[in-house]
């Protein structure tokens, strides 16, 4: 079995493309997108009489005609943000209200995971190639009702599948970040839940554990260190690093021993490491670069993980 898995997107259109696409460029039996789909925040594009104004990544944008607006929508999506076209009272009013911009955000997000199901179902239903996608923990929880409508696209979260000779395990929510995203668990309540799921499993020589936020000082959660107001903090002129990732999953891949450990959440953690015998990867994230950085693991019932490379696109 081959196995292709990318992870925090965030709402990048491009990426989400060049997933759908890599199914057949490595030709990959399961592709898995294991959370943080959604994007990160809305671009509204303002309407001024006969054109269209956007602020972008700093970058001033703006559109002349009914396609230039097409172009900038489709622009705005590819890199991550949810383009909102609307007039200038509209946008005042909706920067005046916190529920207002929550609803919005959910609205949109709504809008994007479903134009990604129909989208994948158009490209790869007929291929036999099976498509998970997972929710992460910066993903609103509303999400779940539309993975869930797709009789394609599989929602592996907090369920075990069969995957050939192998189980998959997925478990999407990260224990507590600074930023009180969707789906955080206590480490004691993440710990519970998955070890009664990972114990569902008889075989753990044939196990996958997808676990969106990685294990705990393992190389593959080092960020950043930030304070109270969220800003980087620096010593010697260099940022300050450490580990972020969970104990719950540390001691859940120590006790368990899965075959595969597969992990994201830490864009800039790149990496691998053995935590005894079980091989984790994270492919890391530069979705806002427009580059889908992925994983390409082939696999085999008798000898496990046969080999793994990451790929950049």
């Amino acid at each position: 079995m081959r196995l292709f898995f990318v992870t925090d997107i965030h709402g990048s259109d491009l990426c989400f493309r060049k997933f759908l696409n890599a199914a057949t460029a490595y030709e990959a039996d399961v592709i898995l997108l294991g959370g943080d789909i959604s994007g990160k925040h809305i671009v509204p594009i303002i309407s001024r009489g006969s054109e269209y104004q956007a602020d972008h990544f700093g970058e001033h944008l703006m559109a002349r005609s009914q396609k230039e607006l097409e172009d900038l929508v489709q622009r705005t999506r590819d890199v991550a943000g949810y383009p909102y076209v609307c007039e200038p009272d509209e946008w005042a009013s909706i920067l005046g209200s916190e529920e207002e911009q929550h609803a919005l955000f959910v609205r949109l997000s709504l809008e994007l995971v479903t134009r990604w199901i129909e989208l994948a179902e158009q490209r790869l239903a007929e291929s036999g190639v099976r498509c998970l996608i997972g929710a992460g923990n910066d993903d609103p929880v509303e999400i779940d009702e539309v993975l869930g409508q797709s009789t394609f696209v599989e929602n592996p979260d907090w369920r075990v599948l069969d995957l050939d000779d192998f189980s998959l395990i997925s478990v999407c929510d990260a224990n507590p970040t600074p930023w009180r995203s969707p789906r955080e668990l206590s480490e004691e309540e993440f710990a519970r839940r998955l070890s009664a799921l990972a114990e569902t499993i008889e075989d753990h020589d044939r196990s996958i554990f997808n676990l969106h936020v990685p294990p705990y000082n393992s190389t593959l959660d080092t960020a950043p260190t930030i304070d109270a107001e969220f800003r980087v903090q620096y010593a010697g002129g260099e940022p300050r690093t450490g580990p972020v990732g969970s104990t719950a999953v540390r001691e859940a891949i120590e006790r368990f021993q899965p075959l595969l450990g597969l992990h994201g959440h830490v864009h800039e953690s790149q990496g691998f490491t053995r935590l005894g015998r079980t091989l984790c990867i994270n492919p890391g994230s530069t979705y806002q670069e427009g580059t889908l950085r992925g994983a390409l693991i082939n696999l085999n019932g008798r000898k496990g993980v046969k080999s793994y490379q990451f790929t950049s696109g």
